[in-house]
């Protein structure tokens, strides 16, 4: 009985090897696809009128649109390549054009109050360039650049706002052009649903915190869900410094599972900005999105050393 319980364990252990080795095989030929896609298929892609049509239906900005509106959008569409390490002059600052990016991947970069430019989103097939202006008013001097060869759907600003800017609200321009694009690429994310990340960018809000404000201080009760959109943030208790977290890291997710005070305050460092989700419709999510409630309490009871679960009574009572 003993061997038979060895050789079961034994196979399992196989199979889990084989499986868990088989996955990553098929994540690193999908990222070497992707690769060469980016670098020597983009400019050998065939891009008909219904290959852009069909790119348009897919992008979450156009689909917004009617079916007359998307495909007048097509047919004012030109094809534009640029090479890689090049500036996207008419897509930064005051742009002059707006693209659809077929092939390639686009880094984004903001000006900081301090004059330096750090990077702040990655963009690649599907996003949507030259409307950052619109999708962020309050700081609109973005500079984008290209990190691969870039191949893009492109109108110019007048026929675009023409076509469907003006028929898009200003909040469905932020979630898309801003907040989607950012959540699908944070760790914390990457095993959702599409569905999934796109209700979360509409829940969440952005809010800008000057350089030495706290966003949580510790001891205080906890009111909304926090992910760092731009910028950095300082983590500390009783005056000492722990840690720095950057953009994509998220907190105040303890307090809120746990109804409790947190145990350490965070601070904003310079030009920062955080994803925020009031208490009730971040509980609500998490109650409706299993994956997500299993990925918080994980990160959660690794960050607290034990088990987040079982709660006690009433941990989940809303004031």
């Amino acid at each position: 009985m003993g061997g038979s319980l060895l050789a079961l364990a034994a196979g399992y252990a196989g199979w889990e090897i084989y499986h868990f080795t088989r996955e990553r095989a098929r994540a690193r030929r999908n990222t070497l696809r992707r690769w060469r896609a980016r670098w020597f298929g983009g400019g050998k892609m065939i891009l008909d009128e219904s290959t852009r049509a069909k790119a348009v239906a897919a992008s979450p900005l156009f689909a917004v649109l009617l079916p007359p509106q998307r495909q007048e959008l097509v047919r004012a569409m030109a094809i534009t390549r640029h090479g890689p390490w090049k500036s996207l002059a008419e897509h930064s600052r005051v742009p002059t054009h707006v693209s659809l990016i077929a092939s390639g991947k686009v880094s984004v970069r903001r000006e900081l109050s301090t004059g330096r430019t750090v990077e702040v989103q990655v963009l690649s097939e599907g996003d949507v360039i030259g409307l950052h202006d619109l999708a962020d008013p309050k700081f609109p001097d973005y500079r984008l650049r290209s990190l691969t060869p870039l191949t893009l759907l492109t109108v110019d600003r007048a026929t675009a706002e023409a076509i469907f800017a003006q028929r898009i609200q200003r909040p469905l321009l932020t979630d898309v052009v801003l907040k989607l694009p950012f959540l699908r690429r944070i760790s914390l994310c990457q095993n959702w649903h599409l569905q999934a990340i796109e209700r979360f960018a509409r829940l969440s809000v952005i809010t800008d915190y000057p350089a030495a404000n706290s966003i949580l201080v510790e001891g205080q009760s906890v009111q909304d869900f926090f992910i760092i959109f731009q910028g950095d943030a300082q983590v500390s208790r009783r005056a000492r410094r722990l840690a720095q977290i950057h953009a994509g890291e998220f907190f105040g997710e303890i307090g809120l599972m746990q109804n409790s005070a947190p145990n350490a305050t965070i601070t904003a460092q310079l030009d920062t900005r955080c994803l925020s989700i009031p208490r009730l419709e971040f509980l609500r999510f998490v109650t409706h999105n299993h994956t997500v409630a299993l990925e918080l309490e994980r990160v959660s009871s690794q960050r607290l050393g034990h088990p987040l679960f079982p709660l006690k009574q009433g941990d989940f009572r809303v004031n």
